[in-house]
């Protein structure tokens, strides 16, 4: 510090009351750079940029961060001092940003030091080029040849987060909500614009006296264009809630704070919620990333015929069982059933729909246990033996079962039930009977389960990965089973529909035949779409099967489906 001589000038001007203020004082530093002894031979090496903060594509995007390096060497015999790096960028880019200058007090003989400058490009960006002028210059005059970097920029991708689907849920399945029950909202957000969505954030307010059951606030770093992320929101509201909708407001931001969303997503107290709405926000910008159509519902799940007809002698049975861990100890989450409550569910919408079968002839289950099952079988069972022989039945199941180990002799198995107390399970075949017994025209019967102790993720805990073969026994009566499997085969999901493979299919063809379908048509299509699709999705086989009572061996394939 020997070298430098600061000369301080102290000015100063008094108020009229004599006092300075910290605004009066400048100080004014001068240098002494000291003489060489030997030249210094400044050099710019290895000179590059890189987009730092951004896709790393080489180029400066708007509203990006990058850096220019380089290597400033030394290779003379004397020191370098005061050096200074002049930047500059020759177009006057006024949407460019960057520190114009960087001082080096000494840089020694022989020595090397690594140069980074900052650059950014505002939100403004064009397309173009950046041309940046670095010039160094040393204190005795020994300077480095300048040297130009062309930098491309492009104007702002500009992100756009949509809210494509969403979806109201209750823990109980049943499709309606309550006071002082807890409801689900899931929201299904997408980026549909062209640039990536920086530090976004989700969140929920509530009006008076609805409460958030856990998170009310979600944070991701980034959407990729076209990306989509699923979000899922509790909520409940007491006993003191006075209005007919609980409105949840939805706040959507990311780091610009132009391209999110606020949206009022309403749901009716008892209302159904699977009917609620979707919401398709379209994107202004001409896409580049080709943009896919996502939703939190299936394409089976909306737009479902209507068959105007009812039949008042036509009942259902509708059980869809998912949650088998919370009924047991010991059981691991993937002993659960995925999609079965939405495949009752969505399949009591077709049974209204096009079945024509009365909202009060329908008994929907949902988790249902044992006594539960056995108590609707029972019920409806005696309802149509007083129909004297008018009465049809539709019964639907989605679920777990099970072979007896030693009967081999196949079971429905309740949320209460698994492989070690099977006997308490619903024997399928004593079912039929109860069925054929009460003198129905017919009884139509799905299953989306498989009887050889697999299951859409996993068996029951006392399968022990074994799959064995149920056994097969005559039916009478005017029955028709269809089931999802054959033999030994499991029944698989077809995750992206949220519904099981072989109700998915079923619900497809209903819906695209409108109900104008007779049960061997049906069969064939099931058939087909489930043997060729889980080998696609799933690399498993799974080939559906039909089985019939020896009175309608040669009638079931005419049966119609809303006849």
């Amino acid at each position: 510090m020997k070298n430098i001589v600061i000369i301080s000038f102290i000015l100063f001007t008094f108020s009229i009351f004599g006092q300075k203020s910290e605004s009066d004082f400048k100080y004014i530093y001068i240098s002494k750079i000291p003489k060489p002894s030997a030249p210094a031979i400044l050099q710019i090496t290895e000179l590059n940029f890189t987009d730092i903060q951004g896709n790393n594509n080489k180029a400066l995007d708007a509203n990006e961060k990058g850096e220019i390096q380089f290597n400033l060497t030394n290779i003379g015999k004397g020191d370098g001092n005061i050096i200074k790096i002049n930047v500059n960028d020759l177009n006057n880019n006024s949407y460019i940003k960057f520190q114009k200058i960087k001082t080096i007090p000494l840089l020694k003989t022989g020595s090397s030091e690594l140069i980074k400058i900052p650059i950014e490009a505002l939100p403004d960006a064009e397309n173009g080029v950046s041309e940046i002028k670095i010039v160094v210059t040393e204190g005795n005059g020994f300077d480095a040849d300048p040297i130009i970097i062309k930098v491309n920029t492009f104007k702002l991708k500009r992100p756009q987060l949509t809210l494509e689907s969403f979806k109201f849920s209750n823990k109980d399945g049943d499709g309606k909500i309550k006071l002082g029950e807890m409801v689900n909202l899931q929201l299904l957000i997408q980026n549909k614009g062209q640039g990536i969505a920086k530090e976004i954030t989700i969140d929920f307010k509530n009006p008076e006296k609805v409460f958030p059951g856990n998170e009310f606030s979600f944070k991701i770093d980034k959407l990729e264009p076209n990306e989509s992320k699923v979000f899922s929101y509790d909520f409940f509201a007491n006993k003191q809630y006075k209005e007919s909708k609980i409105p949840i407001n939805v706040f959507v931001n990311e780091n610009l704070n132009k391209y999110g969303f606020v949206k009022v997503l309403e749901i009716s107290l008892d209302e159904v919620l699977r009917k609620t709405q979707t919401i398709d926000v379209k994107s202004e910008e001409n896409k580049e990333v080709q943009i896919e159509e996502i939703s939190l519902f299936s394409d089976v799940d909306q737009n479902i015929p209507l068959n105007k007809l009812k039949n008042p002698d036509r009942y259902a049975i509708i059980i869809g069982n998912e949650d088998y861990k919370s009924r047991q100890n010991g059981l691991l989450n993937e002993v659960n059933v995925p999609f079965a409550i939405n495949d009752a569910r969505i399949f009591k919408d077709y049974v209204t729909n096009l079945f024509g079968v009365e909202d009060q002839n329908i008994y929907f289950k949902t988790n249902a246990t044992s006594a539960e099952i056995k108590s609707t079988i029972s019920l409806v069972s005696s309802i149509i033996s007083k129909t004297e022989g008018k009465g049809e039945l539709i019964f639907y199941y989605a679920g777990h079962g099970y072979p007896d180990e030693l009967t081999k002799t196949p079971y429905i198995i309740p949320v209460d039930v698994n492989a070690t107390n099977i006997e308490d399970g619903i024997n399928l075949y004593k079912m039929y009977k109860t069925f054929t017994d009460a003198n129905p025209k017919k009884v139509s019967i799905f299953l989306d389960a498989c009887f050889s102790g697999g299951g859409r993720d996993a068996g029951l805990i006392a399968s022990r990965g074994v799959l064995r073969r149920p056994k097969e026994e005559p039916i009478s009566g005017n029955i028709l089973i269809f089931s999802a499997t054959q033999a030994e085969q499991t029944a698989l999901p077809y995750k992206t529909k949220q519904h099981g493979m072989f109700t998915y299919h079923l619900l497809k063809k209903l819906k695209d035949s409108k109900g104008n379908i007779s049960y061997g048509e049906l069969f064939q299509s099931i058939k087909k779409g489930v043997s060729i699709e889980s080998l696609k999705v799933n690399q498993k086989a799974q080939d559906p099967s039909a089985l019939y009572g020896e009175s309608v061996i040669n009638s079931w394939q005419d049966w119609k489906i809303n006849e």
